[in-house]
């Protein structure tokens, strides 16, 4: 069982369950109360997800439909559907019926995990589909299973099955900025390197603290967050959604050590100076920015105003996601820079003609995390 473990992304905080269960992984904020989940808790719960789905006759390399909130079940659902080989697709809380009902369909989605709050139109576009197995945190009808219910009614255990190095992890789908969204097919062994870099040239403790408020169904907070400080054996403090005084009042209670997100987030908390000048920050030591443009003078003030170190990180869905960082010399990096290519990784700039190159063109990118392709679209 150890290498169906060691090749199963599903598994990638296995560590830090073994050596601190009773240890807390997540501090959910999205209900009235906080709920605190262990490392412990966290995998026996993705073990049943997996044992529930496999019951249902799931099978690897099945698609499963997911549209739920900043809630803690996310990742169990997540990593648990990738110990048996299931390719979940996060889809994006804000789509419309159109979109949500083309990339079910594009995906060939056999079942679906939803959180009926944060999408309007998900439960209409699920029972038009040809999904049968359909589980809701709040069922309105008996067409659906109660998402709890049916998972504590699973076996505890679970035997993940042999996967190939190239089996789809996951898949998550592009904007559509050029077109329809594309499905990104992200495979075990390439996502289990990424994460692995991520802890063997930029090593983080387990007496970090990252506070995540950006959608878990995007990069910036699963790749910044989720996968690394739960690798670690960290903590993440995980906010419902984006509220400026909100995140500036948990981020000083819970002395949270890091966090990050996209720019207009923090153009959002410089303007709550009364507030910052007010709240004990002692614990915090650096920012991430990313996901869209950084201006320097933005980095500048977010810099000044809390005292810590800030960085610009720049990833791709299809490249790694992350293919660029700090050097791991210790240079430092100017405002203005992401970095430069990662260990293991390549990048170039490509001009019109093909050729490589100066200071402008197309970046191309060569990890072992790139996508292999586009789910039914040829390579």
């Amino acid at each position: 069982m150890t290498n169906k473990i060691e090749n199963n992304i599903g598994y990638w905080c296995i560590q830090a369950v073994t050596d601190r269960p009773d240890s807390i992984a997540i501090i959910d904020l999205c209900q009235y109360a906080a709920r605190e989940v262990s490392y412990g808790e966290l995998d026996q719960r993705m073990s049943r997800f997996a044992a529930m789905l496999w019951q249902e006759g799931l099978r690897p390399g099945d698609r499963l439909a997911m549209v739920i909130g900043n809630r803690f079940e996310f990742v169990e659902v997540m990593f648990g559907a990738m110990r048996a080989g299931i390719v979940p697709v996060p889809l994006n809380t804000k789509l419309g019926a159109e979109a949500l009902d083309y990339i079910i369909s594009d995906a060939d989605c056999v079942a679906a995990v939803v959180e009926p709050d944060c999408n309007l139109f998900i439960e209409d576009v699920v029972e038009r589909s040809s999904i049968k197995l359909r589980y809701s945190f709040a069922p309105l009808t008996s067409d659906w299973q109660h998402y709890e219910d049916a998972l504590m009614s699973a076996p505890r255990e679970f035997e993940p099955p042999e996967l190939a190095d190239d089996h789809p992890s996951f898949q998550p789908y592009t904007s559509g900025s050029t077109g329809r969204p594309k499905g990104v097919i992200l495979t075990h062994a390439g996502q289990l390197w990424w994460i692995r870099a991520c802890q063997e040239y930029w090593p983080e403790g387990n007496d970090e603290r990252t506070l995540a408020a950006v959608p878990l169904y995007h990069k910036n907070a699963m790749a910044g967050a989720i996968k690394p400080m739960l690798l670690c054996g960290g903590l993440v403090v995980l906010l419902p959604n984006f509220e400026p005084r909100r995140f500036l009042n948990v981020l000083s209670e819970y002395k949270c050590t890091q966090a990050g997100a996209v720019p207009a987030v923090f153009t959002l908390l410089l303007q709550q100076k009364d507030l910052i000048d007010s709240l004990d920050f002692s614990a915090l030591k650096s920012f991430s920015i990313g996901s869209a443009p950084v201006p320097g003078e933005l980095m500048r003030a977010v810099k000044e105003s809390f005292g810590v170190s800030v960085s610009e990180s720049y990833g791709l869905t299809e490249g790694g996601p992350v293919m660029i960082g700090s050097p791991i010399d210790g240079r430092l990096v100017p405002v203005g820079s992401c970095g430069v290519a990662w260990p293991e990784g390549e990048i170039k700039l490509v001009d019109s003609d093909g050729n490589e190159a100066g200071d402008q063109g197309e970046l191309w990118v060569r990890n072992p995390g790139v996508t292999p392709g586009y789910h039914n679209l040829p390579g």
